[in-house]
């Protein structure tokens, strides 16, 4: 996922995340804070991300670098 940064008004990408889960559009996304470090969080539910954000899109070597390799999704909670 790629949002703007602090300036909302600024033509660029500030900020990036990775989404570790799409269930019925319930999205959650994992990035890394200043204050608080690596962090998972509910994208629908946040205004400051919601509001910041420029698009999505997919890394198509790294996609097939890990293919088949299996997640444990309980590791996320």
């Amino acid at each position: 996922l790629f949002f703007k940064g602090r300036n909302r008004s600024a033509n660029r990408v500030g900020h990036v995340a990775m989404v570790v889960s799409n269930e019925d559009g319930n999205i959650k996304m994992m990035h890394s804070s200043c204050s608080r470090g690596i962090v998972i969080e509910n994208f629908n539910n946040n205004a400051y991300y919601t509001s910041r954000y420029v698009g999505a899109g997919r890394l198509p070597e790294v996609k097939e670098h890990w293919k088949g390799v299996p997640m444990a999704p309980e590791s996320l909670d």
